[in-house]
């Protein structure tokens, strides 16, 4: 599990994610990120028009919090996942191999 150390939760950091964060689109999901003075932070945000039922979003929660403990990435970022309703369908191998490129995509 991401402990709450991890986790991003100054509305600044959000604000600035969202303004200046540079994005990586992939079919199941997107990252946004930018860089961090401090240590590697994340957020998981999954809406309800994504999917209105809360066990549905709960498990998208689930599997991107085990990808991010899977990777074992550690670049001073701060990263937003943006998970899509296609990746309830899609294996955990498959999405594991798609998020880890994802990551090596990022600049810093």
């Amino acid at each position: 599990m991401i402990s709450r150390e991890l986790s991003i939760k100054k509305p600044s950091d959000f604000y600035r994610l969202k303004k200046d964060g540079l994005s990586i689109k992939s079919n199941n999901f997107q990252l946004k990120y930018i860089k961090s003075d401090s240590e590697f932070k994340v957020s998981i945000i999954v809406s309800k028009i994504i999917s209105p039922i809360s066990p549905k979003r709960n498990k998208l929660k689930r599997i991107y919090k085990s990808l991010i403990n899977d990777s074992k990435f550690n670049k001073k970022i701060l990263l937003i996942v943006y998970p899509k309703i296609t990746s309830l369908n899609v294996k955990y191998s498959e999405l594991k191999v798609e998020f880890l490129s994802a990551l090596d995509k990022i600049k810093y």
